[in-house]
This record gives C-alpha cells, structure tokens and sequence, in this order.
C-alpha cells in the first residue's frame, strides 16, 4: 500500500479512534494521505465491496460538528485485528471526514460496483454507441422533483409555478449532459400532465412541445403516468405535438374506446385503432423523416385518451428519455386508480433500459409511514424491473419537507436498492442539507424544489451515476 501522512482529527471523549487511509479514493480527489477519525456506530445496516484477503468494511457517517458525508465505505486492509482502513468513495473532495465504525463480516452483504448494477443498461448503451441499436430508453419515475416544477419561474407566495417547466426538468438536464459528454441523447417523451391534479396551468404551458385543440381537457377522467392523461370526448380537434428534434418513429400510448388517426401535415400516416376498451394500449407508427408537428385526431366518438407520446430517428443511434414526472404524487399514487391506465399498469407496459425513480417528498409530506412508503417503493420498483433493464433510486433531495420523516426513509430505501440490484443514490451526499442547497442557490423559495441551477446538478449527479463517473 501507497505510504501515506497522517491528519489528526481530535475525537470526542467518550469515542476511541483509529488511522483511515484515503490511498484507494476513487475519481479526482487529490493526493494520497490518511485521517485519523472517531469510532461512531450507525443505525443503518452496511452494504459494501469486501473480499476475503481484506477482511471488514465500515461505513462513515455523520456526528455532530463533522461535515455529513454519508453512506461512504471503508474497507479494512489486512488482518480484523489492524487499525488501518481503505476509504473509497465516487464523491469528489480531497478528503472524507466523518466517522464510522468497525462491523462484522456478518452484517455486511456485498454490493457490487455501478457497472455491474447497471450491466443492462449499459449493454444497451454499448450498442447505440456502435450502432447496433436504434436507442437505449431511460424512463424517469418521479414527482413534481422530476417534473421540474419551478424550473424556469420559481414560487410566489409559497405557490411553485410550472408554467416551461419540462424543458428544464432533470430529465431533460441528464440528456443534455450525455450529450456533451459524448452520448447522443433526447428528452424526447412525455407522458400526462406533469403537475397536480387540479392545477390550473396547462400542458401546453408546462410542456410547449403540446398544442390542444377545442374539447381537449386534463385529467377529467383518469389518472396515469405523469398525473391527468389528455382526453377528447366530442370533437375530432387534433392534440398536437412538436418535438425538438428530428424524428422518423412516433410511439403513442392511448385509450383505445375510440381510434386516434395520425396525421403530419393534415395527411394520415397510420390510426391507432380501438379495442373499446379502457386500457392503456400501445401504437408504433413510422413516418417520413423530419421536424415535423404531429396530430392526434380523435374520431368525434366519446372517450379518446393519449396517455403518453414519445418520438426518435431511428437513423441515429441515442439515449431517449421519456418523463413521467407528476407534481404532488406520493409513491401510493402510482399504485391507484383507474384500473385500466392506472400508472403501474401503465408502467408494466412501457419496454426500457434504465429506470430511475425518485419519490418521496410528498410522502413526507402527507406523513405517510417509512413503512408504507418502502412497501410502495418496493411494488413500484418491481414493475419497473419487470419491464426490462437496470435502475437507480435516488432519495428525496433537500427540502424542508419533514426532514426526520424523509431521514427514517433513507436507511431502508438504500436497503431496498440492494436487495434488487439497484444503485442508490442519497443527494444528501453531495448537496449535505437544504440550507447549503439554498446557500449554493440551487433551490427556489419555497425551499422544496430546486430551481433551474437545481435542476442542472441534480442531472449531473444522477449522469455521473449513468456514465461511471
């Protein structure tokens, strides 16, 4: 092992100390060199990389008057009786300080690296980059968090507004990161609304990319994906989409009472047809390749329903994300509702590579159970699994939102991505608190959601996750 110099951090009196070693840091944290720390026992169980040769892991955690780096693991070199550990981390900072302490092989399960977590994902993300595949689909599960709620225009008067909010989402944010850092990628899907039911914005204004025409309305009849689907019940008046970006495959997600024609331009391309039944029902339709606007043309018939759109070229080998962000969704939200297009029904239904889920403030906020919160999660992130590829859960970000409640969540959820092969992501961990959040002027103020700057780190550190960084 690298030799190293040695920081002395003064412990409390009532705790003994030992040497850690920050040789083994991984990504730019700096030079070698070791930091003498406190022996601090945490309430959460450890997940951790460990092998027979090295022995023990511990985990650092936060005591008071010591910079809350959380959920970081040491992992013990040579013997169970020495007093030197390996601190590794993916955070980067010249040093770790916080403490930890030292526990038994028994109550550590080991937990593989993000490349082996993410193995599906990846694999598909390897085929795009050698064009063997059209796309990789990332689907980004979450609340008005993952909406972007405040993105552009903030709150007034504790009131956070959504009006341009998708373009500024995280979701859209991570395409454009990957994009820079060399992976072609598209928000390219929406589905619902995106904030709560009853608002008084509306999608075009939340999402510009749509247009509706006469006798379209927002959530009258169901709840799906995203919050309200968008529902016609008399007119033949297109709702109207325009992507950003080149496109030549148009995916839509409906309710089949009545056929959807597909028109570009005033020509039909294709017609979603009815089955009469309300379920969410799949159409994938080809068009010529373009920047085009596309029309959903309802029949005039009673019920037409557009539960999501998302649009690609297959031409050009990308990362496509869809958003399914529902403003004052709590996790118990995704599990209700209209049978047919209920958002787990919806959610079983849609094929992807990567899903990342993101729940949990409003949950907080409604107070509902740690317990009941980590059962919903579980039913939420099953069906995600279920329908194809890899996952990250990330924890609430700072909020003032119930922080004890939101604190009691975060053990068992990263219990929960270990247990099903899922990375963890806490936000804590890089944006410590709200008050630094706001201090580093990421939030907005109403200091729940963050604000476009937010928005943007947030991305960066879920990319950096993505990417291996």
């Amino acid at each position: 092992m690298p030799t190293s110099t040695t920081t002395t951090i003064t412990p409390s009196p009532t705790t003994t100390t030992v040497v850690v070693n920050v040789d083994n840091l991984q990504g730019p944290q700096g030079p070698p060199g070791a930091i003498q720390l406190p022996l601090y026992r945490t309430a959460a169980p450890v997940n951790g990389v460990t092998d027979a040769a090295d022995g023990q892991l511990v985990r650092v955690s936060a005591v008071s008057g010591v910079p809350p780096f959380t959920n970081y693991l040491c992992r013990r070199n040579g013997a169970l009786s020495t007093t030197t550990f390996e601190l590794s981390s993916t955070r980067s900072a010249s040093l770790f300080i916080g403490s930890f302490d030292p526990l038994t092989l028994a109550q550590i399960s080991a937990k593989p690296s993000n490349a082996v977590l993410l193995r599906k994902y990846l694999v598909a993300l390897a085929k795009v980059r050698s064009g063997d595949r059209r796309n990789a689909r990332v689907m980004c599960i979450g609340d008005s968090v993952t909406a972007g709620a405040g993105s552009p225009l903030g709150a007034s008067g504790g009131v956070i507004n959504y009006v341009g909010c998708t373009p500024f989402s995280y979701p859209a944010q991570i395409a454009k990161i990957l994009t820079l850092r060399g992976i072609p990628a598209f928000q390219s899907g929406i589905f619902g609304k995106a904030d709560y039911h009853g608002s008084n914005t509306t999608v075009a204004q939340n999402d510009p990319r749509w247009s509706l025409g006469t006798g379209w309305a927002q959530g009258v009849w169901a709840l799906t994906l995203g919050g309200t689907t968008l529902v016609n019940t008399n007119t033949t008046n297109p709702a109207s989409f325009t992507p950003a970006s080149i496109f030549d495959t148009i995916e839509l997600w409906y309710q089949p009472i009545q056929p959807i024609a597909i028109n570009i331009g005033g020509g039909t391309i294709g017609t979603a047809p009815s089955t009469g039944a309300n379920t969410t029902s799949y159409r994938l339709q080809s068009c010529a390749r373009g920047l085009n606007t596309v029309n959903f043309v309802p029949n005039g018939g009673f019920l037409c329903g557009i539960t999501g759109v998302n649009t690609y070229d297959s031409t050009i080998p990308a990362v496509s994300i869809i958003q399914t962000g529902w403003g004052g969704a709590k996790t118990g939200d995704f599990l209700g509702g209209d049978p047919g297009v209920n958002p787990n029904v919806t959610n079983a239904l849609i094929s992807r590579d990567l899903t990342i889920v993101m729940l949990g403030l409003n949950d907080a906020n409604q107070n509902v159970s740690a317990v009941n919160y980590i059962a919903n999660m579980t039913q939420i992130c099953s069906t995600s699994l279920a329908a194809g590829g890899s996952m990250i859960i990330v924890g609430p970000t700072p909020s003032n939102i119930a922080p004890a409640l939101i604190s009691q969540y975060l053990a068992p959820l990263q219990a929960l991505a270990a247990s099903i092969g899922a990375v963890f992501i806490n936000p804590a961990d890089r944006f410590v608190n709200v008050a630094t959040f706001e201090a580093d002027g990421l939030i907005t103020s109403d200091l729940t959601h963050p604000n476009k700057n937010g928005y943007a780190a947030i991305a960066e550190m879920i990319a950096d996750a993505m990417t291996g960084y």
